[in-house]
């Protein structure tokens, strides 16, 4: 049933089946597995939703980030404080996203590695996540992209560094809202020099590349819906 809340064409009675279900854990933990199937771009332009405002689940909702070096890569993920967008005339015009830096895990490792770099990304030398808890990505226009997806571009905050920043946004079809999201940003445009190949030399394979690579599952908010 979870998998049916992002499908077209669902009666009324399964719409509100949804919008109960999310009150389940359960539930929950099992429209989170249909929404990582999403993580992939599978839709085209034609799948934009209509004219109005979407909240994002902080839940279901999710943000995969992936850093690599020169010895091999590192990944986890990241927890969505809010996240919402405005559609109108067909077009992203304006929005928000909000990520709670002092989240960030692994997903990669285990023990007392995993324990050791989940602190030293949240240090000083990468994210200083005591000083600057958020990050925020605003969203401020959009075109069409070649491959049928959504352009996004705006400003991105880390650290209390603001950039332009740019992303590929494709939206699977379903009454559900969900939007796959791909960014990467330069670490090192806000401050984060650590282990930068770019900024210090004989680092030989402690080299930490400095594109870092956001995957964000933004999965709608049934109750926050506002149609313009």
């Amino acid at each position: 049933m979870p998998c049916r809340c992002y499908e077209k064409g669902l009666r009324e009675i399964e719409v509100e089946r949804c919008r109960e279900g999310k009150r389940d854990p359960n539930f929950l933990v099992e429209l989170k597995k249909c929404s990582e199937k999403r993580m992939t771009p599978t839709s085209a332009i034609n799948n934009v939703p209509l004219d109005g405002e979407y909240r994002f689940d902080r839940k279901t909702s999710m943000i995969h980030w992936t850093g690599r070096k020169i010895a091999g890569e590192h990944s986890g993920s990241i927890k969505i404080r809010s996240g919402a967008f405005t559609v109108t005339h067909g077009a992203i015009i304006g929005g928000e996203i909000v990520v709670e830096m002092g989240t960030i895990q692994s997903g990669d490792l285990k023990g007392e590695d995993k324990t050791n770099l989940e602190g030293h990304l949240r240090s000083d030398d990468f994210f200083g996540t005591k000083e600057h808890p958020t990050a925020t990505f605003t969203l401020q226009k959009s075109k069409v992209d070649a491959s049928g997806g959504v352009e996004v571009s705006g400003v991105l905050t880390i650290k209390g560094e603001s950039q332009p920043a740019t992303a590929l946004l494709y939206f699977a079809a379903g009454e559900t809202v969900v939007a796959t999201v791909k960014m990467i940003f330069d670490r090192t445009d806000f401050g984060i020099r650590y282990g930068s190949g770019s900024f210090f030399d004989d680092l030989g394979d402690r080299a930490i590349n400095d594109e870092v690579t956001l995957k964000m599952l933004l999965v709608e908010s049934f109750e926050d819906r506002k149609m313009l």
